[in-house]
């Protein structure tokens, strides 16, 4: 599990990923797939980034993370 402020940082990290190399995604996506779905659905909740997104963005971030 992670701590609180390294959660934050991996929503950070969500927040910048379209400005991320490709290497740096390849190890957000790996924490991403080593969570497991309720770290994934309580991490999502506490993303002030998800919840600005309008529900087509949030797809399509969720979408890439998956990838």
């Amino acid at each position: 599990a992670l701590e609180p402020q390294q959660r934050q940082l991996v929503l950070d990290r969500y927040q910048r990923f379209q400005n991320l190399s490709v290497d740096e995604r390849k190890a957000l996506r790996k924490r991403w797939q080593s969570m497991s779905p309720q770290q994934r659905q309580r991490a999502l909740k506490r993303s002030k980034i998800l919840r600005r997104l309008t529900p087509q963005q949030r797809q399509r971030l969720l979408k890439k993370l998956k990838q």
